[in-house]
C-alpha cells in the first residue's frame, strides 16, 4: 500500500500514539516478579547455548526510501535465514531481489553479545556497527524469533522488566532497552501477539517499530511464529515486511556464528560539528555542516533572509539556524529545498516553528504539511513544544515551475527541473542572477580516487540550465561528502560530463 502524504502523516501520528501508550505503560506497570515473568519465558521458550537452530522466512518487503516522490516504495522478494546458538550468538543472512534481477547478494548480520557486525555481501568486509544503526540491525533479527525477544526481556528481570496479566485475555511486559521503550503482548495461553519498540529519530521524531506474530508452532522447546508482519525505520527509510516461516532445522556446524577473523571498527562519531560559514558573493553565504555533509545557502535581502536547503534532521536544522543568527540579525522569511529527501528537508521543522514560509513545488506541499505534524513527544523539539500535534505551515509554491523573489539587494529564482533531474519528480535548482551562481542539491559531482567525477545526473542538470537560458559562472552543490568540492565553475562541470560520456 502506498499511502497518500496526508495519510502517511496520519499513520505516523497513530504510531506515535501507540508509542506513547507503550512508554506510559513502563511507568504504570508494576515490576515483574519471577512468577509473572515466567509467562514471558513461555512466550519464546529456552534457547540452549551451543545447540544451533536455524529458521527461514520467505516473503515480501515494501521499501520506502529515497525515490521519486514522498511515500513511493519498491517491493522486493525476501528470504531470511536466522541461525542461533543461544541468545548471545545469532546470525541473519538476508537476500532481497526484484523481479527480473539476474543476480542476488546476501547481506549478513552477526550478533555476538552486545556486538553487532554486518557485511553487505560475501565479498565485502565485516563492519562493526554502533549507535542507532546497530540498534536497527539488531532489532530486525531478534524481533523475528520470540525466543530471542523473551530472552532479552528476561535478562532485565529485577533491572526494569515490568508487567504481567492485564486482563483475562492478555498479558503485557515492558522494559527500558538501549533500542527504546519495549512492549510485548501475549495472549491468554502466553503465545506472542505483538512486539513494539518506541524510539526517537532526530529526523522524523517518535517512531514505532512493530512486529506482529500470527499463529505459532512449538519445536525444539521454542515458539516459532507461523508468519510475521514487521514495520521498521532504518535511517532515512521505512519498510513493511510480510513473511511466512518455511523451515526450522538443526545446525551441526557453529562456524558461521564465530567471530570473523577481520572486522572493521565502527566509524567514530563525527566531531567536526562547528558550522563553517563563508561568503560566496555579496549578500550570499554558504553554511556547511561537515558532520552532515551538507551545505546551505543564506541570501540577504533588505529586511529579511532566504535559506536554501536545511540539512538532514532537527538538531542540524537548529545548528544551521544558530549559524545564520550569527551572520545577520534579520529574520528568515523564506526557506526552500531542492527535493524532498531528508538531507535537504530534515531541518525544516525549526524554521516552521519560527513561522518562516516554506517554498516548494506544488506536489511537495502536502509533504511539508506532514513534516509539520510529525510527532516529537518522546524527545520534544521546539515545534512540538510550541504546539503539541504540530501546526499548519506557511507554504508558497512554484507557479508554472518557477518562483522569483527579488529586491534592490538580491534576487533568487527557484526552477523546478523535474524529470531532468533523473532523481525525483519535483526538483528545484536555484539561480542567483546577480551572483552568477546556480545552487543545486546532489546532481552535479562527487569525489572519486584521483579527483572529481560528474554524477550520472549531471547531464540532465546541464540540459536544464541550457533550456532555462541561464548562464551561471559557478555551480554550488549542497551535498558535500568527504573531499567533494562545494563548488565548480560551470565550464569544469561541462568538461566532467563530457569525460564521463567519453567525448
Amino acid at each position: 500500500m502506498n499511502p497518500a502524504p496526508r495519510a502517511g502523516a496520519a499513520l505516523l501520528l497513530a504510531a506515535f500514539a501507540l508509542a506513547m501508550a507503550a512508554a506510559g505503560a513502563q511507568a504504570a506497570d508494576p515490576p515483574a516478579t519471577a512468577v509473572s515473568a515466567a509467562r514471558l519465558g513461555r512466550a519464546g521458550g529456552t534457547l540452549t547455548a551451543g545447540h544451533a537452530l536455524a529458521v527461514r522466512y520467505d516473503g515480501e518487503v515494501d521499501f520506502e526510501g529515497h525515490f521519486a516522490r514522498p511515500h513511493a516504495f519498491k517491493t522486493y522478494h525476501s528470504i531470511r535465514r536466522i541461525t542461533m546458538a543461544g541468545p548471545e550468538r545469532v546470525r541473519q543472512d538476508w537476500t532481497t531481489w526484484q523481479d527480473g534481477d539476474s543476480a542476488r547478494s546476501v547481506e549478513s548480520t552477526l550478533l555476538l553479545g552486545d556486538r553487532v557486525l554486518r557485511r553487505d555481501d560475501a565479498s565485502s568486509p565485516w563492519v562493526e556497527l554502533a549507535g542507532a544503526v546497530a540498534g536497527d540491525a539488531a532489532w530486525i533479527v531478534w524481533s523475528a524469533v520470540p525466543g530471542l525477544m523473551s530472552a532479552r526481556g528476561m535478562a532485565r528481570l529485577g533491572h526494569g522488566l515490568g508487567g504481567g496479566a492485564i486482563n483475562e485475555y492478555r498479558s503485557r511486559f515492558v522494559w527500558p532497552d538501549p533500542l527504546g521503550a519495549v512492549t510485548v503482548e501475549l495472549d491468554v495461553v502466553d503465545q506472542p501477539i505483538q512486539l513494539q519498540v518506541a524510539t526517537s529519530d532526530p529526523w522524523r521524531g517518535s517512531v514505532l517499530r512493530d512486529c506482529r506474530y500470527f499463529g505459532t508452532t512449538q519445536q525444539a522447546n521454542l515458539t516459532w511464529p507461523d508468519s510475521v508482519a514487521t514495520v521498521a525505520y532504518p535511517a532515512g527509510a521505512m519498510y513493511r515486511m510480510r513473511e511466512r516461516r518455511t523451515a526450522i532445522e538443526d545446525v551441526t556446524s557453529l562456524a558461521a556464528l564465530a567471530l570473523p577473523d577481520s572486522v572493521r571498527p565502527a566509524a567514530p562519531a563525527r566531531t567536526d560539528t562547528i558550522p563553517v560559514t563563508r561568503e560566496l558573493a555579496p549578500h550570499v553565504w554558504a553554511v556547511t555542516l561537515k558532520d552532515a555533509e551538507t551545505q546551505s545557502l543564506v541570501l540577504e535581502f533588505a529586511d529579511h533572509l532566504v535559506v536554501l536547503e536545511t540539512s538532514c534532521d532537527v538538531p542540524h536544522g537548529e545548528r544551521l539556524k544558530a549559524a545564520i543568527a550569527r551572520l545577520s540579525p534579520k529574520p528568515v522569511r523564506y526557506v526552500s529545498f531542492s527535493h524532498y529527501h531528508p538531507d535537504y528537508t530534515g531541518g525544516l521543522r525549526p524554521f516552521i516553528a519560527d513561522t518562516a514560509t516554506i517554498v516548494c513545488a506544488q506536489s511537495n506541499r502536502a509533504y511539508v504539511d506532514e513534516i509539520a505534524h510529525w510527532s516529537f513527544q518522546l524527545d520534544p523539539d521546539r515545534l512540538w513544544k510550541r504546539r503539541t500535534g504540530g501546526i499548519v505551515p506557511h507554504v508558497d509554491t512554484l507557479t508554472v515551475g518557477r518562483w522569483r523573489h527579488a529586491d534592490a539587494l538580491n534576487e533568487v529564482v527557484a526552477i523546478d527541473i523535474g524529470a531532468k533531474s533523473h532523481h525525483t519528480d519535483a526538483y528545484s535548482v536555484f539561480w542567483l542572477p546577480r551572483a552568477k551562481l546556480l545552487f543545486e542539491g546532489d546532481l552535479g559531482w562527487f569525489a572519486s580516487p584521483g579527483g572529481v567525477r560528474a554524477s550520472t545526473r549531471a547531464a540532465g542538470l546541464l540540459a536544464a540550465i541550457d533550456e532555462a537560458k541561464i548562464a551561471p559562472a559557478r555551480v554550488v552543490q549542497s551535498w558535500t561528502p568527504g573531499a567533494t568540492a562545494p563548488a565548480l565553475p560551470l565550464r569544469e562541470l561541462r568538461a566532467l560530463v563530457a569525460a564521463r560520456a567519453g567525448k
